[in-house]
Order: structure tokens, then C-alpha cells, then sequence
């Protein structure tokens, strides 16, 4: 295998346009939409560490809020205290780790022994994914935490370790994977896997392998449990409650909704990466030959057990969106191996199949990226539709309507007075990917079958139109 950091030239353009992208979606707004956004915000930390308040530091740390997020996120801190007073530096850094992905996707697919076209076409799967993209311009962990995930699994494959070496430094990131976000327990658990499955040759050496990755998890994990600990913090306790919460929405329809978002957030992405996977599972002695197909079709199995298990099963942890997202590396891993083997069959008709493929799957993101690019969300649709002082005084009241995060449904308001439409946009929840986060199926019903568009309306002074 030929070593290279740009695998035909094509890797690099990826990520540019990757990253233009990113930084288009970021500066459109959107920053602090959801309520547990500023739970990532290290900007008190940051505070109080300035004026030496060591202990209000490290309480606002020892929290399961994504606690290693928020030491990363000490530097664009800095950056908006010192430079640019604005939430979107945030969203920027969150952005950098969803493009690292793209990247350690493809280097992962080459370590794993996947030519140049090969490693190229999974990153750019990845990069054409959706679920991918519009979380980034939101300040949240989940790319960080998948980040450390893919870097546990780009060593825990590397061949020119020892298996404790490779195993326990796996083990090392997907415990900074868990602290970044505690939802990616079942990635970091499918990432376990697939390093312990393809590092240990025997059976007699699989024991060995899970206890050096175990052993690098207790070891990050333990380190911060101990620490907090020692200076009288409640991390632990924090953990346990945090668990106990994550019971928004329906226990039962766990096993489902993870191909239910995904066909709302890729469309016919995912019948692609789903008829990818059944392409191997009918071919088990191919699969069994390729550690690329071996390493998706592993993760696959573990993270959607996971997810399934603890809640249609165990009703521990209800399955959102953002959780049903682990997958996404995993199919386009499998993609990757799919298209590769179709592009270089004999039969011309297969080829020009697979070229269809792809430009169908860059058509496919294209259309998929638009609805975030566009949207407009609560704060945003306030700022810029706020009247001045002239046209508020023809108006006796002004009323907005669905300009705020809508949970469980949309605003309720009597319009019985005679009014006129001031400024009207689409709800962000429009977007029906958000409505996987915690939602029931009868909210989401809800939110289909109404009008939640946001809108601000003016009641005229009586005797005066508006105009």
C-alpha cells in the first residue's frame, strides 16, 4: 500500500469544499438554537479562570455536560473574549473536527488496505452525508466525540503495533470520545470491537486485546472520576443523573427510528449505503476477506445493537438523531468497498452503474445541503424582522408567533383581530432531521400537520391600515 495524506490528488478538494461549506452553514446563524447549546459553552470557565476563581472552574468542569469538549473549547473562548465577541467562532471549531472526520475516514480505510479510489470514495460518502454537515454550524460535542472515535479506531487497526500498544491507546481515545460526549458510548463500544476483532489473529489472543482496550478506557475515564473525586467534586454522581434523563421521547420505537431520521436526513443515501450492506451480508466469504467490510459490517452490528438494546429492550437511554449518526461512518465505510468493486468489474454496464451511483449521491447532497444552507432560525428572524420606531406606531401590538424552540408543540394564538403580515419564514423544526431529537412520534405527527412557520404579525391602530 502506497503511502500517501492525498489519495489521488482527490482527498484534498474534499475537504476544501467540505470546509467552504461549513463555514457557509456556520455564518448563516443558527448558533444557540437548541437549549443545551450553551451546556458546551466553556465561556464561564474561561471567565473564571481569568480572575483565578479555581473553584468555580473546576465546578462548572465536573459536570457530564460534555466535560473534555469544554477544555478543548478553551480556545475559541479565548479567541471571542479577545477578538470577535461572537458565537459562531464556536460553531467554526465545531466544524473543523466534522471535516477532520472526512479525513480520518479515508486515512482509516487505507490502513485497513483500501486503494487510492477506494479510501477516497468512503470520505466522500462521508463528505456528501447530511447528517454530517448540518450539525456543525450548532455548538455541540458530537463531532469532537466521533473525532476521537475515529481516532481510536485509525491506531487500534494499525498493523505496526503490538496489539497492547495499538489495543490500550484505542482504549485511551474512545474514553476522551466518552468525555467529549457521553452519547457515543455505543460508537466507542463498536470501535472496541472492530479493534479487538481485527487485531487479534486467534481467539486465544482476543481476551488479551479486549483487556488493553478495556484497560486504556478505565484508564481516561478512572483518571477524571478520581480527580474529581479527590477535590470533592460529584462527576460520578453527575453520570448517573445525566443517564437517568435521557428519556425525551419514545423507548419503543428505538429500534426504527435510526433508518426513519436517516431517510429524512439523506434520503436516498441511505437506500444506498443499506443495499451496500445487504451487497456483503449475501456475500459472506467476500466480506470475510475484506477487513474494510468486516470493519463496517462490525460496527454496524454493535452500534445499532447498542442503540436498540438500551431502549427498546432495557428502556435505559431513548435513541435521537444525533445518537443514530455513529452509523453513518460505518455505511460509508462499506459504500466505499461497494463502489470500488463495481467500478472495477469487467462488465462495462456494472461500471457506468457505479458512475451513475456516485453522481446520483452527489446530486442527492446537494439537494440534502440546501434546507440548512437557507435556514432561518428564531433569533435570527427577530433580529432581522424587528420594526423601527415609524412602522411599530401603526400598529396597537405586535405578535410573533413560533419564534422559539417549539417543544412539544406550536404556539397557540387567538387572531381574532383583524391583522397583517409583517415578515414570515419557515420554522427551523421544518427541518424534519430536528424532529428525531427527542420528540414523540405523535409530536412529530403534531408538527407535520400544523403551520409552524414563524411569522410576525401587526395589529393595526384602530382606523389606520397597515401596510
Amino acid at each position: 500500500m502506497t503511502k500517501t495524506s492525498d489519495p489521488g490528488g482527490l482527498l484534498s478538494p474534499i475537504l476544501a469544499l467540505s470546509a467552504l461549506l461549513r463555514v457557509a452553514l456556520v455564518l448563516s446563524g443558527g448558533q444557540n438554537y437548541w437549549p443545551d447549546e450553551d451546556d458546551a459553552n466553556p465561556r464561564q470557565i474561561l471567565a473564571a479562570l481569568m480572575r483565578h476563581d479555581w473553584r468555580e472552574a473546576f465546578v462548572r468542569l465536573d459536570s457530564a455536560d460534555h466535560p473534555l469538549f469544554k477544555m478543548f473549547a478553551l480556545g475559541p473562548a479565548a479567541v471571542e473574549r479577545l477578538i470577535w465577541s461572537d458565537p459562531r467562532v464556536y460553531a467554526l471549531f465545531v466544524g473543523a473536527f466534522s471535516v477532520v472526520n472526512i479525513w480520518l475516514l479515508a486515512r482509516i480505510a487505507r490502513r485497513l488496505g483500501a486503494g487510492v479510489v477506494e479510501s477516497t470514495a468512503a470520505a466522500g460518502c462521508l463528505a456528501c452525508s447530511s447528517a454530517f454537515f448540518y450539525w456543525a454550524r450548532h455548538i455541540q460535542p458530537y463531532d469532537a466525540s466521533v473525532t476521537c472515535a475515529l481516532l481510536a479506531l485509525y491506531v487500534g487497526v494499525d498493523p505496526e503495533r503490538t496489539v497492547v500498544r495499538r489495543l490500550s491507546f484505542c482504549g485511551v481515545m474512545c474514553g476522551c470520545s466518552f468525555l467529549m460526549y457521553a452519547g457515543a458510548w455505543a460508537m466507542t463500544a463498536g470501535v472496541v470491537t472492530i479493534s479487538v476483532a481485527l487485531a487479534a489473529g486467534r481467539w486465544r489472543d482476543v481476551p488479551r486485546a479486549a483487556a488493553a482496550a478495556a484497560s486504556g478506557v478505565a484508564l481516561v475515564v478512572g483518571a477524571a472520576l478520581a480527580v474529581s473525586a479527590a477535590l470533592g467534586g460529584q462527576l460520578a454522581d453527575s453520570f448517573l443523573r445525566r443517564s437517568a434523563t435521557i428519556t425525551q421521547g419514545n423507548f419503543a420505537e428505538g429500534w426504527r427510528l435510526p433508518f426513519e431520521y436517516l431517510w429524512h436526513a439523506e434520503h436516498t443515501m441511505i437506500l444506498v449505503w443499506l443495499a451496500s450492506t445487504v451487497w456483503w451480508l449475501a456475500r459472506p466469504r467476500g466480506a470475510a476477506a475484506s477487513p474494510r467490510v468486516r470493519a463496517g459490517l462490525l460496527g454496524l452490528a454493535v452500534v445499532y445493537a447498542c442503540l436498540a438494546l438500551s431502549s427498546v429492550v432495557l428502556h435505559v437511554f431513548v435513541v435521537y438523531g444525533r445518537m443514530a449518526r455513529q452509523l453513518v461512518p460505518f455505511f460509508c465505510l462499506l459504500a466505499g468497498v461497494t463502489f470500488t468493486t463495481l467500478a472495477e468489474s469487467p462488465r462495462r454496464l456494472v461500471r457506468q452503474m457505479a458512475a451513475a451511483g456516485a453522481m446520483l449521491m452527489v446530486l442527492q447532497a446537494a439537494a440534502n445541503f440546501r434546507q440548512p444552507l437557507v435556514q432561518s432560525f428564531p433569533s435570527d428572524f427577530i433580529a432581522r424582522n424587528t420594526p423601527d420606531v415609524l412602522t411599530r406606531s401603526r400598529y396597537e401590538r405586535l405578535i410573533w408567533i413560533n419564534t422559539r424552540h417549539l417543544r412539544p408543540g406550536p404556539d397557540h394564538v387567538d387572531l381574532a383581530s383583524p391583522y397583517v403580515m409583517l415578515a414570515e419564514a419557515a420554522h427551523p423544526l421544518e427541518f424534519r432531521p430536528y424532529q428525531y431529537e427527542g420528540f414523540t412520534p405523535a409530536e412529530r405527527a403534531a408538527l407535520r400537520s400544523a403551520d409552524i412557520s414563524m411569522r410576525l404579525l401587526g395589529v393595526p391602530v384602530q382606523g389606520r391600515p397597515g401596510t
